[in-house]
C-alpha cells in the first residue's frame, strides 16, 4: 500500500505468490507489503502462498523517509486466517473480535452486534438509511465501487474501505 489505510476490513481469502527472480512474495489478509500507516482495520480471511504470510500484513517495510510507518489499532483473526503472526497488528480469536468493538475503533465509524457479528462500517448497518444509494448492488459490488473511488488496490476480493475516511497523500 502506498497510502494511509483507515477504517477498513477484508474478509476474503488471499493466496500470494513468490517472485521467481528474487524469491520474494508477501501475502497479508489486508496488505501484502505495507509501506504506510494502517489504522483501525482488520482481516479475517485465510492467508497462504507467499514467501512471507501475515494475518493482517505480510511484511511492514518502513520507509526511511517516513519513519513513523505504523500499524495501530488493527487486528487479524488468528483462527480463520490460518497464520499466527503478522508484519503488523494484533492477533485475536473470532470470539474476541465478536465481543465488542476493538480498541481504537470509533463508534461513529463502526458498529457491531456483540457476540453475533464482526465489526462492520456504520453505513452497512441495516435500516440506517446510510447505505449507498445503489442498494440493488451486492455488498461485493459496493465494496469494489468504493475501492475504485478511493484509489484502493485490495489484496482481497472482499476488502471494504470507507472512502471518506481515507486521507491520501499523508
Amino acid at each position: 500500500n502506498l497510502s494511509l489505510i483507515i477504517n477498513s476490513y477484508a474478509t476474503g481469502d488471499v493466496h500470494g505468490g513468490v517472485n521467481p527472480l528474487n524469491d520474494e512474495g508477501y501475502a497479508g489478509g489486508l496488505v501484502g507489503l505495507n509501506t504506510r500507516d494502517i489504522e483501525d482495520s482488520y482481516a479475517t480471511g485465510t492467508v497462504s502462498g507467499g514467501a512471507v504470510n501475515g494475518g493482517l500484513v505480510g511484511a511492514n517495510d518502513s520507509n526511511p523517509n517516513d519513519p513513523l510507518t505504523v500499524v495501530s489499532d488493527s487486528y487479524w483473526d488468528t483462527q480463520t486466517s490460518g497464520v499466527s503472526s503478522s508484519g503488523g497488528g494484533t492477533g485475536r480469536t473470532t470470539a474476541q473480535l465478536e465481543s465488542g468493538l476493538p480498541k481504537g475503533f470509533s463508534h461513529s465509524q463502526w458498529k457491531i452486534v456483540t457476540g453475533q457479528s464482526l465489526p462492520y462500517l456504520f453505513w452497512q448497518a441495516p435500516g440506517t438509511g446510510s447505505r449507498p444509494a445503489a442498494t440493488n448492488l451486492s455488498d461485493d459490488a459496493i465494496a469494489r465501487a468504493t475501492q475504485a473511488a478511493a484509489g484502493q488496490i485490495a489484496t482481497s476480493e472482499n476488502a471494504f474501505v470507507s472512502a471518506h475516511d481515507r486521507r491520501l497523500g499523508e
